[in-house]
């Protein structure tokens, strides 16, 4: 069972109290934490850019995770 069948699958209100915490713990990176996350990742700030500004104009994202 996937993530979401297994939310799905809750009562309403334990849905209800996950949807909280996981409202809570999370949010969207914005252009520093990206920029932060490939600097890390070795890409130079030239290649950055233009991925900071593709990604955030298509995608709202809350995790970045590095393979290995």
């Amino acid at each position: 069972m996937s993530a979401v069948e297994r939310l799905a699958a809750l009562t309403p209100d334990a849905r209800a109290a996950a949807l909280a915490a996981l409202d809570e713990t999370s949010r969207p990176l914005d252009v520093r934490d990206l920029d932060l996350a490939f600097a890390r990742a070795g890409i130079p700030r030239s290649q950055r850019r233009p991925m900071q500004r593709a990604l955030l104009a298509s995608f709202d994202i809350i995790a970045l995770v590095p393979r290995g």
